[in-house]
């Protein structure tokens, strides 16, 4: 009984510490120095407080036909 106590006891550890963890990272990936650099790279997104001169606006109805012309292209 005891042992099986300490087993539990060593399992409760190790989930917190994989908590910890897990906290960490998610912290660390939410960071907005993190977000940002990947939105603008990957993403080519821009902050709303940047020069909008190279942006590009399309309209909620262009994407929607640009949507329908794709998943016609797929099937």
């Amino acid at each position: 009984m005891q042992r099986e106590s300490a087993q539990l006891e060593n399992q409760i550890k190790t989930e917190k510490n994989i908590m910890v963890n897990l906290k960490a990272n998610y912290q660390m990936l939410t960071a907005e120095d993190v977000i940002k650099p990947f939105a603008l790279k990957e993403l080519a997104l821009i902050s709303a407080d940047s020069d909008t001169a190279n942006a590009v606006v399309i309209s909620e109805d262009e994407i929607n036909t640009l949507n329908k012309k794709l998943q016609n292209n797929d099937e």
